[in-house]
């Protein structure tokens, strides 16, 4: 539909755990539960390590990162708690 493959493994607004794997000025990186990574814009008050639970905006492009809007933070430096349904 969009001309490229979807090799992130999600489709947009699909939900997902990931980390902070690193942050700039502008907002944080981060690595999603299926080891892709992407970006999240204005969100610099985490610090590497936190994890959040975070919807997909934009799908990635040949040279860009998945585009992620975080939903929640699930605790600061500690792990989530994953449920099973």
């Amino acid at each position: 539909m969009f001309g490229y493959e979807n090799s992130l493994g999600y489709e947009i607004m699909d939900e997902c755990y990931a980390v902070v794997s690193g942050r700039c000025g502008n907002g944080v990186f981060l690595t999603l539960d299926n080891g892709q990574s992407a970006y999240a814009y204005q969100f610099g008050n985490l610090t590497p390590g936190d994890q959040v639970i975070c919807r997909i905006d934009k799908l990635p492009q040949a040279d860009r990162k998945a585009r992620v809007s975080i939903s929640s933070v699930c605790s600061y430096g500690s792990s989530c708690v994953r449920r099973s349904a």
